[in-house]
């Protein structure tokens, strides 16, 4: 393995602040952090204020010298007695950092450190004595309830009263509560009956005053009491049941001062109940959360709502967010105190409020200390200046995974604006967005009613049908049958349709990414086929896009087969979606669909619902139609001309250069070196990009997938290597995306990276993909990154991992794909033999075409690359008059080296015509050592047809649980009992390899 970097450092990779490239000049700007702080201290209490002077930071990291630590940035600490050394280090997202220290001693009274706000009873510094009177009594005991407000294991207040009036206890403070301007006091408080409390405060620079809360009864619940004076006050005072006289036991915990003017009365409603716990999640601001919230690059504050005269959200308090714009990410995040259950729950509903108009809302979950586990759901907001409730549904497969919540507003729009949000809340399934389970828009869709209810039917055709039937289940006990049936009819065609028609209407949006999946049994005979459709529908008539699922029909087998795909909506969706199931005969004599489909689903994101062993069901691409040549848009994405034509390159203090030094297969590479200690002592930043390709080729809001091959390592902090993608429009970017959304750590063996990517709203002017190794002015810093093999094309398949020069674009299912030319030796296992057929022979491959009609055979007619390639035949006319089966395969390849549950990388070239009748399939097995397979797939989902330009076809499939036996790849070319059928097919480049 070559030395990737001369140099022998430690490598240390940090995450760094990115500023995005607009598409022609560039430029980045480090500053030098300095880190510094001063402090006040109140020798009475030991408390010590800390003053951060830092400059250019962004993370703060304090060390009390007494063992403790904190990454506030002013934070209060209250010491005992002693000599501390307090050290701050000051540092950036991109790694610089300074450190500052001093040397501080106190001397605190005997008689310990007074009490003062916040008070919570939790510091064995301070001297927590109260003062009772009228037989109240007041003890520090452990919480006797965590729960509700205060589900944290703690010291509290014990409250004891007599049963006298007017009974209660007082606390003198070390330091005044002022409320010049901060005029709110909370606290937690239990009571286990309904229960008013009284805060007084007296012997300040003002008339003593006093405010009054009520209780409900319901253990720990948070209290706000709001002050209209702006006088200073020493003495704290509080009554439980005032003039009342109840006796018991009551506690106390969390008295602390906060901001805000309290509302006008009667102009909002104040909030009573709050929980912050996994369990019951209920985010209501009813105190300040501004401790709890981990803000990135987004400032969080607990302020009044903006507008409480409406039916949404007339609550008195709300979160409001103000972006930094200084990231594209700027988010704040809560950690919880456990793992969500998506069982008892269908997802979070919020309400949300900006004066930025359609601004989108992206829910982020994620495993704490584990950022790299996480599911998302982004909702665009209808409303401008107006509240919205939101709904993020999320499928039982999600559940006990995530215990952190991260919330984005208008993710990648690096924008400073503010949005408020409040009511952040678990829903359960009654509460979703329709009237399926854990989010689907669908009713009745596993047909557990015993009956049609939900579905419009079309089936008054003779021939066509559509029951709810116990004959077969995918799960449960009830499936929908929906039969064609050619010889039951009249003698034309026989369509029997279903839908569930205009659904979500007002849930879904426009452009947004919705999943459908449902399984499917059955059988299909000579001419007979199963459509999916999806239709965006208009709120009059008319639809603004409509879409077949996969891109093709389906095939339906005996065995339950879960499908899902996820698609984006059309431009107009005020009808709602309408999602149409149909087997469709034509007038050909015995033509029999009999299909039979259980849990269908729609939902939002990228999600599909649960198939029967409740696992969620993986969203699917869209077919698409392949572009370009070679890597797809790309031009040299393996830069096997050995130069960088057509790349556009910037050295910007660092190194680009066409390498034979390293290569993920072929002879060169791209590498791209960030080096400071190299440069002028500046940042360096080396990168390279395809500007504005696929015009008039890729579309709106459709996926686009990019692929490269990665292999370098980083030397010293700060250092990053950074993929971007921008959609660009006649106006500008419309969109840009970090591919991963975050830097790609290298290694020191190449590494394949894909991504499946949406475009945005504009893409009049292409795309642009951009490749950097980054560094900022950090001595010591280096990236050393190799790149090969770039590729970007339509739909969701990526380019193939070394297959050589002008490997072809890959449409998505049913797409047509770019002319691909002669594949590279590569440097992966390869499992084929004879995959090009330039043997001339059909050596390695196993026949099935004994049947008149049928024919194999290496030919010279066709050749994508090379000689040879096979001719594979099913005519007919030339048959017996039955169906026509061709069939070739690879069997039984990779014994002993292809292991379960891998991904392997499977792609051929397709060339030839077909007549009615007429399908192609490539299909793949997972073998078991004895009869039987473990799992088998029709690559695509569907039937392949081939056409008079060469087309690569690539796929990505995982093996089944048993590949004891290897693994299978089958090619047929087919055709059903329909005179005239003929498919005459060129296969050539057949490969299949483990993925990298």
């Amino acid at each position: 393995m070559k030395q990737l970097l001369k140099k022998a450092k430690k490598v240390s990779i940090y995450l760094m602040a990115i500023t995005y490239l607009g598409c022609t000049n560039v430029e980045n700007i480090f500053p030098t952090v300095t880190s510094g702080f001063t402090y006040t201290m109140n020798e009475n209490t030991g408390t010590i204020t800390f003053i951060n002077i830092s400059s250019e930071a962004k993370n703060y990291l304090w060390n009390f010298g007494d063992g403790e630590t904190s990454t506030e940035i002013n934070p209060i600490k209250t010491f005992a007695s002693g000599t501390y050394t307090v050290t701050l280090k000051a540092s950036n997202v991109a790694g610089a950092s300074d450190t500052f220290q001093d040397e501080i001693t106190l001397n605190i009274s005997e008689k310990g450190a007074m009490v003062m706000l916040p008070i919570t009873f939790d510091d064995d510094n301070v001297d927590y004595s109260v003062t009772v009177f009228e037989g109240s009594t007041f003890n520090i005991v452990d919480n006797p309830d965590v729960s509700g407000t205060n589900n944290k294991a703690s010291k509290v207040g014990e409250i004891i009263n007599s049963g006298a009036e007017f009974e209660g206890f007082f606390f003198d403070l070390g330091t005044d509560i002022d409320l010049t301007t901060n005029k709110t006091i909370t606290m937690n408080f239990w009571a286990d009956a309904a229960v008013d409390v009284l805060v007084k405060l007296e012997e300040g620079t003002g008339s003593a005053i006093e405010v009054s809360a009520s209780h409900g009864g319901t253990g720990w619940e948070a209290l706000s009491f709001d002050f209209t004076s702006s006088e200073s006050y020493p003495r704290l005072t509080i009554f439980v049941d005032g003039p009342g006289t109840s006796p018991g036991n009551f506690y106390i915990d969390d008295i602390v001062q906060v901001g805000g003017t309290p509302p006008p009365a009667g102009e909002c409603t104040a909030e009573t109940t709050e929980s912050l716990s996994a369990v019951d999640f209920n985010w209501t601001f009813l105190s300040d959360p501004s401790a709890e919230i981990i803000s990135d690059g987004a400032g969080f504050e607990w302020v009044l709502n903006p507008d409480s005269e409406n039916s949404v959200n007339n609550s008195c308090y709300v979160g409001k967010i103000t972006k930094s714009g200084q990231f594209p990410y700027d988010n704040n995040q809560l950690d919880l105190d456990a793992k969500l259950d998506f069982n008892a729950n269908a997802g979070f509903k919020v309400k949300v409020y900006s004066a930025v108009p359609g601004f989108r809302v992206l829910l982020k979950l994620e495993e704490i200390g584990n950022s790299g586990n996480f599911t998302e759901r982004e909702v665009t907001a209808t409303k401008t200046n107006e509240w919205e409730e939101l709904t993020f549904p999320f499928p039982s497969s999600e559940s006990d995974k995530y215990d952190k919540i991260v919330l984005f507003f208008d993710l990648d729009a690096n924008n400073t604006d503010t949005y408020y949000f409040d009511d952040l809340k678990l829903y359960a399934d009654s509460g979703g967005p329709g009237p399926g389970p854990e989010g689907n828009l669908v009713t009745n869709g596993d047909f557990e009613t015993g009956d049609t209810s939900g579905w419009t039917t079309f089936v008054d055709a003779d021939g066509a049908s559509f029951a709810a039937t116990s004959a077969e289940a995918a799960c449960g006990n009830f499936s929908g049958n929906l039969v064609a049936d050619f010889d039951s009819g009249t003698g034309g065609a026989v369509d029997a349709l279903i839908k569930q028609a205009n659904i979500g209407i007002g849930t879904v949006t426009p452009n947004t990414e919705v999943t459908i999946s449902f399984d499917l049994r059955g059988t299909g005979g000579v001419g007979g086929v199963i459509f999916a459709e999806l239709f965006s529908e208009l709120a009059g008539e008319g639809v603004s896009k409509a879409e077949i699922l996969s891109g093709g029909p389906l095939t339906p087998t005996d065995t339950w087969t879960h499908y899902s795909f996820t698609t984006t909506t059309g431009s107009d969706v005020s009808g709602g979606v309408t999602l149409q199931l149909k087997s469709s005969c034509g007038p050909v004599a015995g033509c029999l669909v009999d299909a039979y489909f259980d849990n269908v689903f729609v939902g939002l994101g990228t999600t599909g619902g649960d198939d029967c062993s409740g696992g969620g069901g993986n969203g699917g691409g869209d077919g698409g139609t392949g572009g370009g040549t070679g890597d797809g848009f790309i031009s040299n994405g393996d830069f096997e001309t050995g130069d960088s034509s057509p790349w556009e390159s910037f050295t910007n203090n660092g190194l680009f250069e066409v390498t034979d030094v390293e290569a993920a297969c072929g002879v060169f590479s791209a590498h791209l070196v960030a080096d400071v200690d190299a440069g002028n002592g500046g940042p360096s930043f080396p990168f390279i990009k395809q500007s504005n390709i696929g015009i008039g080729t890729v579309t709106p809001n459709s996926q686009v997938t990019i692929s490269f091959d990665l292999r370098g390592s980083s030397a010293g902090d700060g250092g990053v290597f950074i993929a971007e993608f921008f959609s660009e429009g006649s106006g500008g970017v419309s969109k840009s995306e970090i591919l991963g959304g975050a830097p790609i750590a290298l290694s020191d063996t190449w590494t394949r990276y894909s991504y499946t990517v949406t475009t945005g709203d504009d893409v009049s002017s292409g795309v642009t993909l951009l490749l950097k190794s980054e560094c900022g002015p950090v001595p010591g810093c280096a990236v050393d990154a190799y790149i090969d093999n770039v590729f970007i094309d339509l739909g969701a398949n990526g380019g193939p991992a070394c297959e050589g020069t002008g490997t072809g674009g890959t449409g998505g299912t049913g797409g047509t794909g770019g002319t691909g030319g002669t594949g590279g030796s590569g440097t992966g296992i390869e499992f084929t033999s004879n995959g090009d057929f330039e043997t001339g022979d059909i050596t390695g491959w196993a026949t099935f075409v004994d049947a008149q009609g049928a024919s194999f055979l290496a030919s010279n007619a066709q050749a994508n690359g090379g000689i040879f390639s096979g001719n594979l035949v099913a005519d007919f006319e030339a048959g017996a008059g039955g169906p026509v089966d061709a069939v070739v395969k690879q069997a039984n390849i990779g014994v002993g080296e292809v292991t379960p549950n891998t991904q392997y990388f499977v792609s051929f070239d397709l060339y030839g015509s077909f007549t009615d009748g007429g399908v192609f399939f490539a299909e793949f097995f997972s073998e078991l050592a004895g009869e039987g397979v473990s799992k088998a797939e029709i690559l695509g989902g569907g039937p392949l047809f081939p056409n008079t330009t060469w087309t690569t076809y690539t796929y990505t499939v995982t093996t089944g649980s048993d590949v004891s036996g290897g693994i299978t790849l089958q090619l047929k070319s087919s055709c059903g009992p329909v005179a005239g059928c003929v498919v005459d097919a060129y296969i050539d480049n057949v490969s299949v390899k483990l993925a990298n």
